[in-house]
């Protein structure tokens, strides 16, 4: 048996698990869990079909170099000859498991470049900094073959693409929404909760913690704008 050391989950991560929605748009707070669930995603397709191939894109090769270190530091050196087919490739970063499976860490930054593969399964990491395209014109196309699945992680940014996909989801018989502030994760203890309040505006609490959509540039000149900032 192959021990992963996965951090312990929250009850949102865990809902978002037991779905079986082939389409999941998880709008999650700031520092949450979102690219941890997605790299426990991940782990899991080692009990999907052999040869498959699956992607993990995020907004910058940077963030995409993080999450591909992340992933492989799952697993146990000792248990690493039973769960890779060969080493993982980090010019690339890629992650080749038992059975021919590859899992691909990629950047959306130049997403025209990324029509190449079949997919069998994909991640879309912190979507708000992303190009709807990479999605609509690039992947979903990818997936029709296999009928693969696709999760899409973010904290809100304003009424833009992410949110047209959330609401869709609510609608759409193959997709499900998922919904959880911050404040899930346990590291979020009440004095940060209460230090954090105190150190933004209402609104960027609302969007970056509770993960409420809101439009922050409405109706002032720049948002924390107030009396403690006018001069006599």
């Amino acid at each position: 048996m192959i021990k992963l050391t996965l951090p312990s989950r929250t009850e949102p991560q865990k809902k978002i698990s037991n779905s079986k929605a082939r389409f999941k748009v998880v709008c999650f707070g700031r520092q949450s869990g979102k690219t941890t669930n997605g790299i426990w995603r991940m782990a899991r397709t080692l009990e999907g079909p052999e040869n498959a191939i699956y992607w993990h894109v995020l907004q910058t090769y940077s963030a995409a170099e993080i999450a591909f270190k992340r992933f492989v530091s799952l697993f146990p050196y000792e248990a690493r000859s039973l769960v890779f087919e060969k080493a993982p490739n980090q010019s690339e970063l890629c992650v080749y498991l038992s059975g021919n499976r590859q899992i691909h860490f990629k950047s959306g930054d130049n997403f025209q470049n990324l029509r190449a593969e079949t997919l069998h399964g994909v991640i879309i990491d912190e979507c708000r900094e992303q190009d709807k395209r990479v999605w609509t014109q690039v992947i979903r196309p990818m997936l029709a073959r296999y009928k693969g699945w696709a999760e899409f992680y973010s904290t809100p940014n304003g009424y833009d693409w992410f949110f047209d996909l959330y609401e869709f989801a609510q609608r759409d018989p193959e997709w499900a929404a998922f919904q959880a502030p911050s404040t899930e994760a346990p590291w979020w203890s009440p004095e940060e909760i209460d230090s954090a309040r105190r150190s933004m505006s209402e609104a960027e609490f609302a969007q970056e913690i509770l993960a409420e959509f809101r439009d922050l540039a409405q109706g002032k000149a720049y948002l924390n704008f107030g009396p403690h900032n006018k001069r006599d």
